[in-house]
């Protein structure tokens, strides 16, 4: 790096850096007040064994509460993940990657980071995502739904749209929704309008591409709202990525780039972040590695078939296959469709019966390989062309829209998006014949099999009531329902999700350390208001300041450049 850009540099970060811990502090909403009263000795029950709710109990256990108990109705955790042990390799068939880098800048999200190393599991790098050209099977590094624009367009472009991220992530911290805050026209307008209507159609379409490539779409006609809050921990990946091929460097930004993004060229002392992690031994793993190490109680194979009150009303009582149980609180982690089977009639199993399919379901399938072509790599990962990943008519057939050989060249995960009405064997024919015809090689022996229904969520009918009620519902007599349905997609936003919610019903615990006994701390809880924007004031007047010194050293550097541009001019 030049001595004379050293200043600047260094500068941009240390303000980044505190803009980054601002964010983090609003956006994870930690904060000491209790909406609902609750103590150590409270009983917890959540019904859900997948991501939303072994991180619940992980977040309560943090926060001081002992006696967690979670039901699960399968034999195992890890809710869509599943890790399938082949010849000593992990495969997971669903749940697989750990971004590194987020809305926040570089770096795993702090939430899931925080449960990563508490696990102490291994993480490796994990293939960047390449565009297969069919015919020909060439691999590009490049995503395909950019090809049509420039690199200046597609720069400028995606730039902006962090921008527009970066601007609903700071609103969303605040309790400000997309509409008022500018980003939204409505609860109704999809990725492709905002894209068009912003002038920034690039970032709308790599947005509906990493959803779509991810397994969530279609998104090209998805809610930008919903979209862009649950890519707050996948695409600025992707936007940083894109940009890094385009020759984009740390020097090269634009002055108004956001500095998260500008943190994710300056990290790792200016090599950049990384992409994308997978867990070395696979994301189920993962789960019952922090289910074990946590201390979590979990009853497997526990169907909960009701759930109503005690006789005087001042209890939960969860029915399941092995008898009945009181609970102080319990959290609904199921999905829509699941969870109205089980929860007592009232308004909020009334918004969970609006909820309707919004993405089909996934088929994977990891089978081994003949005749690989030797011309591609060990190892890989890609979206073949021609199939409609991140637009309009996105193939919904059965049709195999994801690759990845993980570890060898004999075994290979293909993905599809299908028709409730194929079986997971009809899907399986059509990937084994469009696998021959299109891609040169074929699918010999079929490993394992394994379809992931998503849950159901709100349509853009009932989409300004559902918003609107949801958070009313929360903690009404106890009772929490929270899932993908109402957080968002993905573990990173769920975590963040449940990390501000859990807090501000359930306040920290703290040991006494002269009597060694649980103190509530609910009747001294500050107010929340006060505590709030206790963030907002420091962050601001630390961020002004540092602004100041950033504009000194520009001018600093564009005054004395045509006659020093020494380092000790520059400082």
């Amino acid at each position: 790096i030049n001595a004379e850009y050293m200043g600047h540099l260094l500068s941009v970060y240390f303000f980044f850096e505190m803009t980054r811990g601002y964010l983090l502090l609003v956006l994870l909403g930690f904060t000491l007040a209790a909406l609902k009263p609750a103590n150590a000795k409270s009983k917890i029950a959540i019904i859900g064994g997948g991501a939303s709710g072994i991180s619940s109990a992980f977040l309560l256990k943090n926060l001081g509460y002992k006696d967690v108990t979670i039901y699960e109705s399968k034999d195992e955790v890890g809710g869509f993940a599943l890790t399938v042990n082949y010849q000593g390799r992990a495969y997971d068939m669903a749940t697989m990657f750990v971004p590194d880098a987020s809305i926040l800048g570089p770096g795993i999200p702090p939430v899931l980071k925080t449960m990563i190393d508490f696990t102490r599991m291994e993480l490796v790098e994990a293939e960047d995502f390449q565009t297969l050209h069919i015919p020909g099977n060439t691999l590009s590094k490049f995503p395909e739904i950019l090809e049509k624009y420039s690199s200046d367009d597609i720069k400028k472009q995606l730039i902006a749209g962090f921008a527009e991220m970066t601007k609903l992530a700071q609103c969303t911290a605040v309790g400000i929704d997309c509409i008022k805050c500018g980003v939204c026209i409505d609860l109704t307008e999809t990725t492709l309008q905002f894209g068009i209507r912003k002038n920034i159609p690039a970032f709308a379409d790599l947005l509906a591409y990493t959803g779509d490539g991810l397994g969530v779409g279609p998104s090209a006609y998805g809610w930008i709202g919903g979209s862009m809050v649950s890519h707050f921990w996948w695409t600025p990946v992707e936007i940083y990525r894109v940009l890094k091929m385009l020759g984009v460097t740390a020097l090269t930004l634009p002055l108004d780039t956001p500095l998260a993004l500008r943190g994710m060229f300056l990290a790792n002392l200016g090599q950049g972040s990384k992409h994308w992690w997978h867990f070395k031994e696979g994301y189920q793993t993962f789960w019952q590695r922090l289910v074990e190490k946590a201390d979590i109680e979990v009853k497997l194979s526990e169907k909960v078939t009701s759930l109503s009150k005690s006789v005087d009303g001042t209890k939960w009582v969860i029915a399941s296959s092995s008898g009945n149980a009181e609970y102080d609180f319990v959290i609904s982690t199921s999905a829509p469709q699941d969870a109205i089977q089980y929860l007592p009639d009232g308004d909020q199993k009334s918004l969970l019966q609006q909820a309707t399919p919004l993405v089909p379901p996934n088929d994977m399938f990891l089978a081994t390989v003949r005749d690989f072509p030797k011309e591609l790599p060990d190892t890989v990962a890609y979206w073949p062309t021609t199939l409609g990943v991140g637009a309009p008519n996105l193939r919904m057939d059965g049709t195999p829209f994801f690759w990845q050989k993980r570890h060898n060249r004999k075994i290979v995960l293909a993905a599809t998006y299908s028709q409730p009405t194929q079986t997971p064997d009809q899907v399986w024919q059509v990937v084994q014949s469009w696998t021959t015809k299109n891609l040169g090689f074929s699918l010999d022996k079929l490993l394992t099999k394994y379809r992931v229904v998503f849950p159901t969520g709100p349509h853009a009918s009932v989409r300004p009531k559902w918003f609107a009620t949801w958070p009313t519902l929360q903690g009404d007599n106890g009772l929490f329902v929270v899932g993908e349905s109402m957080c968002g997609s993905g573990v990173p936003q769920l975590t963040a999700c449940l990390a501000s919610l859990l807090p501000k019903y359930f306040p920290i615990q703290v040991r006494n350390a002269l009597t060694g006994e649980e103190e509530d701390n609910t009747q001294n809880a500050p107010d929340s208001a006060g505590i709030r924007y206790l963030p907002l004031i420091a962050g601001v007047s630390v961020g002004v300041v540092l602004s100041l010194v950033v504009v000194v050293v520009i001018v600093t550097k564009i005054s004395k450049r045509s006659t020093s541009g020494s380092y000790s001019a520059m400082v």
